[in-house]
């Protein structure tokens, strides 16, 4: 089997049109990340604001994905709890029970897969 020239034109020309969709697709990705933040930071609808265990307002959803997940280095539960006064398993279920599922949801409107 020999390669022709138009088996290397047409490798060539895939490789760089799988190149330009990759940089698409991260530019897209990149877009959504932003999109997503500007809206957890704003929480227009109130939303992950509201979202907190009982007596325990400052310890809300939207605070929460701001100190694990865009702060640079992302806070530990364990560090916000004593921070917050609130005990470490309330504040790690009400995370994985109902922020989370916020989150996803709120990530779906963007046409982000959680």
């Amino acid at each position: 089997d020999k390669t022709t020239v138009g088996d290397l034109l047409s490798t060539t020309k895939l490789s760089l049109l799988e190149q330009k969709i990759a940089e698409l697709q991260e530019a897209k990705r990149e877009s959504q990340g932003r999109a997503i933040e500007q809206y957890i930071r704003e929480d227009p609808e109130g939303e992950l604001g509201n979202c907190h265990p009982r007596h325990h307002p400052n310890c809300n959803c939207q605070q929460l994905a701001i100190e694990l997940l865009l702060e640079e280095p992302p806070k530990r539960i364990s560090h916000i709890s004593r921070e917050l006064e609130v005990n470490n398993q309330t504040l790690y279920s009400h995370w994985k029970k109902k922020c989370l599922p916020i989150l996803q949801k709120i990530a779906l409107k963007f046409g982000e897969n959680p």
